[in-house]
């Protein structure tokens, strides 16, 4: 597996044409390519911030297949180094305890998901609870999250960069998920889950409304255009 379908750039076509973005084939790399590994690219905005939906392959090596993997991720102009995660835990009872482990070891709080109105079947955490109840609060957006199958969605700040000086200092927020996504309808879902919970992290003081500089996307190029 490593190559796209014409039913999966079919389906991404349409993506781009339903939300306004604008579409990126491999054929288009000599124009304008967002990284060297990716297969196809929608571009669009979510308020002032760009918002990239990709697939991207992960080269497995010498003895694994290559895989493909769909992504979406928003750089966004932060006013502090808030960070938070929510995903769907799988059904083994040890996915929870790991990643709860791998969260603490990264500075973050278990946040209870009955306490934010999320049934047990997600982890929630971040490096400050009331900022996260806070985000989570907003019905719309809990709404989008508990829609998806699965959800991996998480905001930090890049521990990568150029350096290169800029005014600006970016958060980004990040979706993965193995495979590639072709459903039309869940794809436009995430993207509104996107566009709702920057706009939700304006209105608890930790993003700004402004775009990025080119400047500033420049010098963290490797945390989110790669």
């Amino acid at each position: 597996m490593g190559n796209l379908t014409e039913d999966q750039e079919r389906a991404w076509t349409q993506l781009a044409s339903e939300i306004g973005g604008e579409l990126i084939t491999r054929r288009e790399r000599g124009r304008r390519f967002l990284g060297r590994h990716l297969q196809l690219a929608v571009v669009g905005k979510a308020g002032k911030s760009p918002i990239a939906l990709d697939v991207r392959v992960e080269y497995g090596g010498e003895y694994a297949p290559n895989s493909l993997v769909t992504r979406i991720r928003a750089p966004y102009v932060a006013r502090d180094t808030f960070s938070f995660s929510v995903k769907r835990i799988r059904a083994r009872l040890t996915d929870g305890a790991v990643l709860h482990g791998m969260a603490k070891l990264a500075g973050k709080h278990k946040i209870e998901a009955a306490d934010v109105g999320f049934d047990r079947g997600f982890l929630i955490t971040a490096n400050d609870t009331a900022k996260a109840r806070s985000l989570l609060a907003e019905p719309r957006l809990c709404g989008l999250i508990q829609s998806q199958p699965s959800i991996d969605i998480s905001a930090a700040r890049p521990g990568w960069r150029l350096f290169k000086k800029s005014s600006q200092r970016l958060s980004v927020l990040r979706f993965e998920e193995e495979g590639v996504i072709t459903d039309v309808e869940r794809l436009k879902s995430l993207f509104e889950l996107f566009r709702e919970t920057l706009d939700q992290l304006c209105q608890i003081g930790s993003a700004l409304p402004e775009e990025p500089t080119p400047q500033t996307l420049s010098a963290y190029r490797r945390d989110w255009l790669e």
